[in-house]
């Protein structure tokens, strides 16, 4: 069968699950992609009372892909698309979560961009005033964005 069929993940979490018990554990941890994690979710829904004790995680990678992707989605029309488009090719699949190693870069950039003039002025001492800064920065855009001007 394939990897990623639904029999073959209820095996090898039932097993999982077999596993941590004789050894003591309270849970099983399972880290995979989002194609196999789908999967064990709809298991993990279907078969509440025996795998209480699964705990399913996306790995890195899938983890900060969808964390892209609903950035993404969140500064759709923000100007963020044509920002990157001045470095990076294929940014709309960028903006979806795809394209793993570009997305490094191009959140890379921007963040330092973003921040370039705080820390040329020397405005921190402290961690504490760098999160400070950043608390009332988030504020202000927040209370600013979708307000009519």
């Amino acid at each position: 069968m394939k990897l990623s069929d639904q029999d073959t993940i209820l095996t090898a979490l039932d097993k999982a699950v077999k596993i941590t018990a004789q050894h003591g554990q309270a849970f099983t941890v399972c880290t995979s992609d989002l194609k196999l994690y789908r999967v064990a979710v709809d298991i993990l829904w279907a078969y509440p009372d025996q795998f209480s004790i699964v705990v399913l995680r996306l790995g890195g990678m899938h983890m900060l892909m969808s964390f892209v992707g609903s950035v993404g989605t969140l500064m759709t029309d923000s100007g963020l698309g044509h920002f990157l488009e001045s470095t990076f090719a294929g940014v709309p699949k960028m903006l979806n979560g795809k394209k793993f190693p570009h997305n490094v870069r191009a959140l890379r950039i921007v963040i330092k961009e973003l921040l370039r003039m705080s820390f040329l002025e020397n405005r921190f001492q402290r961690y504490s005033e760098f999160e400070d800064y950043l608390d009332k920065t988030a504020t202000e855009s927040h209370l600013g964005y979708g307000s009519t001007a």
